[in-house]
């Protein structure tokens, strides 16, 4: 069985219609997504301070779609930045929201543990975090694995956090300007057809911004329905892992909490 997630990235207060309308379009399509939540302040508001965007959220789960945490505040912070090879690397890459490329473990563990207290404030409880421009430290990887999150993913892999096993995933993203697209039409579907071609599993990142875009949007709803059209099943970042990955240990976000007491 192949398998397809199309996942929704940047879901927050502020993109509320935008996001509101796209899951309308996949839901018609009989996709159900994986909708990557910002639970911080981005663009002037915070998940726990928009009651109506929650129940929508709330809603949006019951049908089956999944809720998953994207960083914290996605945005870099440059108290962490640096002068090397790798902070260019990640500016050019992530354009700003690169919030957890260059976070020690400490400070990672930090804002994953209020994300998540503010997901559960909320009525949610994560098993999934992507990183904003899918971009982590070995910091964040460690910290994933000790606060209890079961699953990460970068730009070509799923990754079990508290095994370290990965799986190889290839992902399309059609957003205008991103490396991951250009020369855009041509990557897309050279990417598309390495997966159909093998039977792989495919990730299909939507923004809500692409909707503005007649060209995006249209491109991503037929890369979605030539897929479905030829057996790939839809499915959930979660339910991804669980096909791929033998069942986690438990966290040591306890043992964590212990040891710092000590």
């Amino acid at each position: 069985m192949s398998q397809i997630v199309v996942s929704l990235h940047d879901v927050a207060p502020s993109t509320a219609e935008l996001s509101r309308r796209w899951l309308e379009l996949l839901e018609t399509l009989g996709v159900r997504a994986s909708l990557l939540v910002i639970p911080g302040r981005w663009n002037g508001q915070e998940l726990s301070q928009s009651p109506a965007f929650v129940d929508w959220l709330h809603a949006a789960e019951s049908r089956g779609h999944e809720i998953v945490q994207h960083g914290l505040l996605h945005t870099r912070d440059k108290n962490f930045a640096s002068t090397s090879n790798r902070s260019r690397i990640g500016q050019l890459l992530g354009r700003g929201c690169q919030e957890f490329w260059e976070l020690p473990y400490e400070e990672a563990f930090k804002r994953l543990i209020h994300g998540k207290s503010i997901m559960a404030k909320c009525g949610f409880q994560t098993t999934g975090f992507v990183a904003p421009a899918w971009m982590m430290s070995d910091g964040t990887l460690d910290a994933l694995r000790d606060t209890g999150f079961q699953y990460t993913n970068d730009h070509t892999h799923l990754i079990n956090t508290q095994t370290g096993a990965k799986k190889f995933v290839v992902v399309t993203s059609q957003r205008p300007r991103s490396l991951l697209s250009l020369p855009g039409v041509a990557v897309t579907n050279g990417i598309a057809k390495y997966a159909e071609t093998r039977g792989k599993p495919l990730r299909i990142a939507i923004h809500p911004a692409d909707l503005m875009s007649p060209r995006l949007r249209e491109a991503n709803l037929k890369l979605i329905t030539q897929f479905l059209s030829r057996g790939y099943v839809s499915m959930t970042y979660d339910e991804m892992c669980t096909l791929e990955f033998p069942s986690s240990p438990h966290s040591n976000l306890e043992n964590y909490k212990r040891d710092q007491l000590t």
